[in-house]
């Protein structure tokens, strides 16, 4: 959909689409652009500019919404949606105005204005430069009726013609789905068209093409109109918004606010594309060139760059956001973007250490659309609803090398207009009819990428490799004012993006009240403290403070302050304040606690479903008191078993924390704070009270695994009780089952196992209750050694460094934080890390920086030893050392697979995780096909005659 497009990506897909059409259809390339759902933003021109058109079809709808005396209605006849916002609206009058309906389609129309084409135009904000392009009005009423049956020329006889404009003819355009309704079917080409054609004539009306018309009818650069955003009304509960909700359903919540935990298939699918986009972009600017041929038919000499191209742009296919749920379309998306990404990472993979690529920036939203004024449609059951005047935008960014700051930008227009002939709104420098850019740090939000709402028709039985995180900020205590807002992101190398400025109305803000505020920002110090209370009036210069320092609420009894009041405090305390002005408004009290000295923690529990088979995960930022605790690397860290299947982490020296629980997977709790001991259920999505955890309750940790011989395990046993204190531990090592006659402690013992051993205990408390009995097997026997050898880029200071996580046995070797540990050197080029008494590991390479294929390699499984390349990837033994040369690649692998060895290996077997065998065959010129596969992990088996057959492990 061209307008949620950005520029780039735009340009691609017109010059794929150009391409086609002058090699498969022998033909000029029109000068005209129809876009996809005629789906039209001034946001566009430039880019249609500087493709070579002259002209653009938008709907009608879009033109009569912007005049001065646009009629208001609601319903379908009229408007079914949204209704203008007042930063589109025009000085022109239509005067004329006729409307009606079809099928629930429907709207108001002005004659001639919106049946006349007109100019349009973009201002870059950086430059100043204008962009201008004929605008052809479609009729979008009467399209979508010569959809469904044959048409007359009534319409035009009643509503339109009286009111031509001879010096200035219009055009009635019919324009509509092909492949909808009649209007695509022989009949109507063969019948309704030359009946309609010579009807019209027979009225005295010209039949004609857009080019000609446009050819005998030039629009002069004065005509220049304003074009509302927005697609034809065809779609169905989208009816021609003007923030294509049918391709971006929006976030709120029942109150018609913005969701700062919403969450719908489209918004997602978004952020995938905007993730992917920035690896190929990227990949294309370190190669420095692509070729169109090579992108829309890729072949051998195809770049990587190309083939990243090549599978990313169908992703933005429109129908796949239309249609949403139905067959596998919300999956679409996701194979695009993984595939592309693969291609893309390559180029950047080879480029270690350069990025002058800014991040992707999706093209920021708003919520409410008509803040402060009347909302309307399907978003609120087609019921009218006073928007608050307070609205939130957000976007997704993304960046390879990571995203070091988020602002959102806005300032306010002096006289609330913003005239066709002044370009001070437009740009990022403005003028002296409007005011200074002001800044709001957005909030960063971890986009989830499995389905949270567990919407049953929704399958995302493919999950994108990267996504983008969403970024989101309030514009408070605006009233009747003209706003101009743009986002500004910063990547980690310091690229900046900065979006497209746009335009809200912003109606009355019923909220006159007075505002709070305390300083310090930081609510921790080590030290006394002064802490300074601010209010602030729209009106009131000196508001009155009232407070308290004991954490009761505040009333008009309370100790008073005017305009501002600064206290010193000792000790932890809790402020509370509201503020008042002359007129007797009255702000909410607002709490801050300030934290000197030591902070109690606590802990929280969750309870994830049983269908997750390891421990949950806790993700948390934005701890208090400030600074207290770092913000965690996402996923998180890993929770610890309680009982009846709760699991728990500790917080130390923190009041209060935002969090999620999720399964390091895709599925993730929504965003959460905490401030105490509290408990979180899956299954309910809810925090939840006195939740029935076992009195009392025996834990035993680590849980049994297996264990290197020669090892030792400190295995503890601990009970707790909230009611009856101290419970008594029976517990046994022989196998046999712990009576009152078994070996006891009370509270908590530490078992050290050296040797096989099966540990089975229960808890009884003082009131004579009792836990279940536990079962824990350790099992000893010889592991294995594993050397993990790297060859970084030569640009990398060495030595490079091994991340890892997850070994198998769990707690076989000791967990390491990120970046890891430094590697040793093992010769020239390559670097090594060994594993002692281990089965299998997880790595990560990387040279202390992150950003995949930049930094860092991707996370890659060893369970023997592994050599790694720069460049290369996975080879699978020491190619450096081992005269039998054996290489296979490229590992993960889309379409074929190359085998490089100095063995003649002849035939192969596929086997999937499980050891089921998939696929057998002859390897044909070293290469073996695996388009078929699903995406996964499998064992490759090769063999050949009189040889040694080799198994390796294969990612798809």
């Amino acid at each position: 959909l061209s307008p949620l497009l950005s520029d780039r990506v735009l340009k691609k897909e017109i010059q794929g689409h150009k391409y086609l059409v002058q090699n498969y259809f022998n033909g000029s390339y029109s000068s005209g652009y129809w876009p996809a759902e005629c789906a039209f933003s001034e946001r566009i021109i430039q880019t249609l500019s500087e493709e070579g058109f002259d002209w653009v079809v938008v709907a009608n709808s879009h033109l009569s919404r912007t005049l001065s005396d646009y009629p208001l209605s609601f319903g379908t006849s009229g408007c079914n949606i949204n209704p203008p916002n007042l930063a589109d609206r025009v000085t022109t009058n239509g005067t004329n105005w006729w409307n009606g309906q079809i099928d629930g389609r429907g709207g108001t129309f002005a004659a001639p204005y919106c049946y006349q084409a007109h100019k349009a135009k973009y201002v870059n904000p950086e430059t100043g430069t204008e962009y201008k392009i004929t605008v052809v009005p479609m009729a979008d009423l009467l399209s979508y009726r010569d959809g469904f049956s044959e048409q007359g020329t009534n319409t035009i006889d009643t509503n339109i013609a009286p009111f031509e404009n001879p010096s200035k003819p219009s055009l009635v355009l019919l324009a509509h789905d092909g492949d909808n309704a009649w209007g695509g079917g022989a009949s109507y080409y063969q019948n309704a068209v030359p009946n309609f054609s010579n009807a019209a004539a027979l009225q005295g009306y010209s039949p004609t093409t857009v080019q000609q018309f446009l050819n005998d009818y030039p629009v002069p650069d004065s005509d220049l109109v304003k074009v509302e955003d927005g697609a034809w009304f065809n779609a169905e509960n989208d009816w021609g918004s003007p923030q294509f909700i049918n391709w971006l359903w929006p976030m709120y919540t029942n109150d018609f606010e913005f969701d700062s935990n919403g969450w719908t298939e489209d918004a997602r699918n978004w952020a995938v594309l905007t993730a992917a986009e920035n690896f190929v972009i990227m990949a294309e600017d370190l190669e420095g060139t692509t070729n169109i041929n090579n992108i829309v038919n890729p072949s051998a000499v195809s770049s990587n760059a190309e083939l990243a191209w090549h599978f990313l742009l169908p992703g933005y296919t429109s129908g796949y956001m239309y249609y949403g749920k139905s067959l596998d379309m919300e999956i679409k998306q996701t194979i695009a973007a993984n595939n592309a990404v693969f291609y893309a990472n390559q180029v950047i993979s080879s480029n270690s250490g350069t990025d002058n690529t800014p991040p992707s920036v999706f093209i920021p939203q708003r919520y409410p659309y008509n803040p402060g004024e009347i909302g309307f449609g399907p978003t609120y059951g087609y019921q009218q609803h006073l928007n608050s005047a307070d609205f939130t935008v957000w976007t997704f960014a993304f960046d390879v090398n990571g995203i070091a700051n988020a602002e959102l930008k806005y300032r306010l227009d002096n006289d609330g207009i913003n005239p066709l002939t002044n370009n001070d709104n437009e740009t990022y420098a403005g003028g002296s009819s409007v005011g200074d850019w002001q800044s709001i740090t957005m909030i960063e939000r971890i986009f989830p990428t499995g389905n949270i709402t567990s919407d049953p028709e929704i399958d995302f039985f493919v999950l994108p490799d990267y996504i983008s995180n969403e970024y989101y900020a309030e514009i408070q205590g605006v009233s009747e004012k003209l706003v101009d807002y743009y986002v500004e992101i910063t990547d980690n190398n310091g690229n900046v993006t900065r979006s497209k400025i746009q335009h809200v109305w912003v109606g009355e803000n019923l909220n006159v009240n007075p505002t709070i505020s305390f300083a310090p920002e930081s609510n921790y110090s080590s030290t006394p403290l002064d802490v300074t209370i601010e209010a602030t009036d729209n009106t009131d210069p000196n508001p009155t403070i009232y407070y308290t320092i004991d954490g009761t609420d505040p009333t008009l009894a309370s100790p008073t302050a005017v305009s501002s009041t600064v206290i010193n405090i000792t000790e932890t305390t809790t402020f509370k304040a509201f503020a008042e002005d002359v007129d007797g408004n009255t702000s909410d009290i607002v709490s801050k606690t300030y934290f000197i000295g030591d902070v109690d923690g606590f802990v929280v529990y969750f309870k994830p479903p049983t269908s997750w088979t390891s421990s949950p995960k806790i993700y948390w930022w934005n701890a208090e008191p400030s600074g207290a605790l770092t913000d965690a690397s996402w996923p998180g860290e890993n929770m610890t078993e309680s009982c009846n299947g709760w699991f728990s982490y500790t917080f130390n020296g923190v009041s209060s924390t935002n969090l999620i629980f999720n399964n390091g997977s895709g599925l993730q709790t929504a965003d959460l704070t905490v401030s105490g001991e509290s408990y979180y259920e899956w299954d309910s999505m809810s925090w939840v009270s006195n939740p029935g955890i076992s009195q009392p309750c025996l834990t035993i940790s680590p849980s049994g695994n297996t264990f290197a011989n020669g090892s030792q395990v400190d295995v503890t046993l601990e009970a707790t009780d909230t009611t009856f204190p101290n419970p008594t531990i029976y517990y046994t090592t022989d196998g046999t089952n712990p009576t009152l006659g078994s070996a006891s402690s009370i509270s908590t013992i530490t078992l050290n196992l050296t040797a096989t051993t099966t540990v089975k205990a229960f808890a009884q408390n003082s009131n004579g209750d009792s836990s279940d009995i536990q079962t824990e097997i350790y099992t000893f026997e010889d592991l294995n050694t594993i050397t993990v050898y790297f060859k970084p880029p030569t640009s990398w200071a060495a030595p490079p460094k091994v991340y890892w996580w997850n070994p198998e046995p769990s707690n076989s070797w000791p967990s390491t934080s990120w970046p890891g540990e430094n590697m040793t050197l093992h010769d020239s080029e390559w670097y090594k890390y060994t594993f002692t008494s281990i089965d299998a590991i997880n790595v990560i390479f990387n040279n202390g920086s992150g950003g995949v294929g930049t930094n860092q390699t991707e996370d890659l499984y060893a369970d023997s030893d592994l050599w790694y390349e720069w460049g290369t990837g996975t080879l699978s033994t020491n190619v450096a050392e081992n005269n039998n040369h054996f290489k296979i690649y490229p590992n993960p692998v889309i379409q074929k697979l190359k085998i490089d060895s100095s063995t003649d290996f002849t035939n192969y077997k596929l086997f999937d995780s499980t050891g089921k065998l998939i696929k057998e065959g002859k390897i044909i010129n070293s290469e073996i096909d695996v388009t078929i596969l699903n995406k996964g992990v499998y064992l490759l088996h090769l063999s050949g005659y009189n040889i040694s057959p080799r198994t390796v492990k294969l990612v798809k």
